[in-house]
C-alpha cells in the first residue's frame, strides 16, 4: 500500500491546481475551509496562493486580498517579502490612480489605501525584526518605500 500524504499537502496541491485553473473564488473557498478546520495547520504558502488569487478577481480584488493579508497577521503567520511587496505595490498603484482624480468621493478610497500602505509597511518592518530568515529589505521593497515617500511620510509611518 502506498503511503498517504498528509492532509495539509493534499489541500495545498488542490489549492495550487485550482489557482492554475484560474478559479479564484474556489481558491478562497478552499482557504476558508482550511482556515476553519482546526486540524489543518495554517502555513504561509496557503496565504500566499490565496492572496495572489484574490488579486486576480475582477471585483474588489484588493479588498479581498487585504482580508486574507490581515487574517494572516491575526493568525501570527509570517508572509514572504514577495507578498508584502505585492500588497504594497497594489495599494500604492491604486492610491496613485485615485489621487489623480479630483472627485470628493475619492477621499474615502485614498484614506483606505493610505491606511493599508501604513499597515503593510509597519508589518513588514516588524516581521523583518522578528523573523530575519524570510523577510529582507530587498531593492524592490526599498523602491516601494521610495514610491510611498512621494505621497506619505515614511519616517512618520515607521516611528
Amino acid at each position: 500500500m502506498a503511503p498517504v500524504p498528509p492532509v495539509e499537502q493534499v489541500h495545498f496541491v488542490m489549492h495550487g491546481r485550482i489557482f492554475k485553473k484560474k478559479k479564484f473564488y474556489d481558491v478562497r473557498e478552499i482557504f476558508s475551509f482550511i482556515r476553519q478546520n482546526n486540524q489543518i495547520k495554517l502555513e504561509s504558502s496557503f496565504y500566499t496562493v490565496t492572496i495572489k488569487a484574490m488579486l486576480m478577481l475582477e471585483k474588489n480584488s484588493l479588498q479581498e486580498a487585504m482580508i486574507i493579508y490581515d487574517d494572516s497577521y491575526d493568525m501570527s503567520i509570517y508572509l514572504t517579502n514577495e507578498i508584502h511587496n505585492l500588497m504594497l505595490e497594489n495599494n500604492l498603484y491604486l492610491y496613485h490612480t485615485v489621487k489623480k482624480e479630483v472627485k470628493p468621493e475619492c477621499e474615502k478610497l485614498l484614506k483606505l489605501y493610505e491606511g493599508n500602505v501604513e499597515k503593510i509597511i509597519i508589518r513588514l518592518i516588524n516581521e523583518l525584526i522578528k523573523n530575519r530568515t524570510s523577510i529582507k529589505l530587498s531593492s524592490k521593497t526599498l523602491s516601494l518605500f521610495a514610491w510611498t515617500h512621494m505621497y506619505l511620510d515614511v519616517n512618520e509611518i515607521i516611528k
